[in-house]
């Protein structure tokens, strides 16, 4: 009935009707395969909602659809708002060829709605055990699309948190719980290694700013000037040094660091004066 309201009028008054937020295109009423299949429901059923419409059972929903809000009562008391939630899970279970932006937009919109324990078991009562439980949504751990696995993965974490999810997901067959398992291993270690390199990162910089530091240091103390005292400790440092060079090159025997023997500076000094006469300096 709403869906044929929809297509003949673009409105109903049957139903939650199409809502408006977050994104303003998931839909609601009866779930289809496909178009072809819709189309070929509200052909064949046109004739009979027509009929209804004559009838007295109409007649007194709308009188009771006048006198009582219990349907609008229920819209605003209900746990979760926004969406039909049974449409979105219908969509998930029977949906073919959906695009990945309508799946990812649906589980955004359950994770998103579904946060307290009454969310929580209102999202679980549409996923009962013996129609497979969490199977709709834990599709989407395979998924090809890496951000709805990954949405999924945040889905299932919300739902442990509460005892009855938690053992909706201890359920759930081997091959989907070892999906999410290795999501999880993976999500970890990209995060510890993220860390890693965060803190490698942070002790190189340290190490950077301590250099610059010293650096800045050395700078400064030789920008100072030198006091009287300080210039004659440098000088006498300087000279300490250079006696230190000239006795390492010319040993006190006369030779060489590289092995030639040289006369020492007194004997060159006596040469000389033997070659050069009694004159004296």
């Amino acid at each position: 009935m709403q869906s044929f309201s929809e297509t003949g009028v673009s409105t109903s008054m049957v139903g939650m009707g199409i809502p408006q937020g977050l994104g303003g295109s998931l839909g609601s009423g009866m779930v289809f395969m496909d178009d072809a299949t819709r189309a070929r429901e509200m052909t064949s059923n046109a004739s009979r909602i027509e009929g209804w419409r004559g009838t007295k059972s109409y007649e007194y929903w709308q009188q009771v659809r006048g006198v009582s809000n219990d349907f609008q009562n229920w819209l605003e008391a209900r746990p979760v708002k926004g969406f039909d939630m049974q449409h979105q899970i219908g969509r998930l279970r029977y949906g073919k060829n959906m695009l990945d932006g309508e799946v990812e937009l649906i589980v955004r919109s359950l994770h998103a709605c579904v946060r307290t324990y009454d969310q929580i078991v209102e999202l679980l009562s549409h996923l009962p055990p013996q129609h497979g439980g969490l199977i709709p949504i834990t599709f989407g751990l395979f998924h090809t699309n890496r951000s709805i696995r990954e949405i999924t993965v945040d889905l299932l974490d919300v739902i442990r948190t509460q005892t009855i999810g938690d053992k909706f997901v201890v359920n759930l067959n081997q091959f989907h719980r070892f999906a999410y398992i290795q999501i999880l291993e993976t999500r970890k270690r990209q995060e510890a290694e993220k860390a890693a390199q965060q803190e490698q990162m942070s002790a190189q910089l340290h190490q950077q700013a301590q250099i610059a530091q010293q650096v800045f240091a050395a700078a400064s103390v030789e920008s100072i000037p030198q006091t009287g005292s300080l210039r004659e400790s440098r000088s006498t440092t300087s000279h300490k040094s250079k006696r230190e060079t000239l006795a390492q090159i010319f040993g006190g025997n006369g030779i060489v660091s590289n092995g030639t023997n040289t006369p020492s500076l007194s004997r060159a000094g006596s040469m000389h004066r033997n070659v050069s006469g009694p004159t004296a300096f």
